[in-house]
């Protein structure tokens, strides 16, 4: 059987061993190189995601960890306000407090003296004048009631400075019965649109009232700005 078989397949040997290794040639060469390339373009587009995923992931990570650090600065930042304001507010209010606790009697005897130097040279003023002379007398100058809360928040943020006595002067209307109270309140409209007390001045310039003056206490500026006229003077 095998002998017949060959007999017949024998002269077509060489053909055969011809088909194969052509066959293996173009294999080899043609076929096996794209199967090979196109293996390795699919590994290389699947690394290429997980890659992609992995950087993803990473910058997610990344992101929540800036975001959680920003909002625990933000609280610091929201804390360290809420206790400076709160330390400011309680030192106002102790200035206050000081205030209120002066001995009357101290207070009257300033206030009558005060009058008695003042009382002359104050009466033939005119309320322009007289108000012009004060804030240009001395480097800060307050009209003021003593009565009155804006007033003593004025004065408490300015005691905070603790100026000297000569570089100050606070005008008590209500106890200067020698001056036309009325009339210098009208010239307040004049100049400054309203009529109400405390007008504190610094460097003879209006600043404000009670809330102003706080307001620039709070925010570092009082200081400076009162600094920089005594420097001047």
């Amino acid at each position: 059987m095998i002998t017949v078989l060959w007999e017949h397949v024998a002269p077509y040997g060489w053909l055969l061993t011809f088909t194969c290794l052509l066959a293996y040639f173009i294999f080899n060469n043609l076929i096996r190189p794209k199967l090979k390339a196109l293996w390795e373009s699919k590994e290389l587009i699947e690394r290429k995601k997980f890659d992609e995923n992995v950087h993803a992931r990473i910058a997610a990570r990344l992101e929540i960890a800036r975001e959680a650090q920003q909002r625990r600065h933000d609280a610091v930042a929201e804390e360290a306000k809420r206790a400076a304001e709160e330390a400011a507010r309680k030192k106002l209010e102790l200035m206050e407090k000081e205030l209120r606790n002066k001995s009357v009697l101290e207070t009257t005897l300033i206030s009558r003296d005060l009058n008695m130097k003042k009382k002359m040279a104050d009466k033939r003023q005119s309320p322009g004048e007289f108000i012009d002379a004060h804030i240009s007398a001395k480097p800060v100058v307050v009209f003021s009631k003593t009565w009155c809360s804006y007033c003593r928040k004025a004065k408490a943020a300015l005691a905070t400075l603790r100026l000297r006595k000569e570089q100050y002067e606070y005008i008590e209307l209500d106890e200067r019965t020698d001056l036309p109270v009325d009339a210098i309140q009208d010239e307040f409209q004049k100049r400054y649109g309203s009529r109400s007390v405390p007008k504190v001045f610094i460097g003879g310039e209006f600043i404000g009232g009670g809330d102003d003056v706080a307001r620039l206490l709070h925010d570092g500026e009082l200081e400076s700005l009162v600094e920089a006229v005594l420097t001047s003077h």
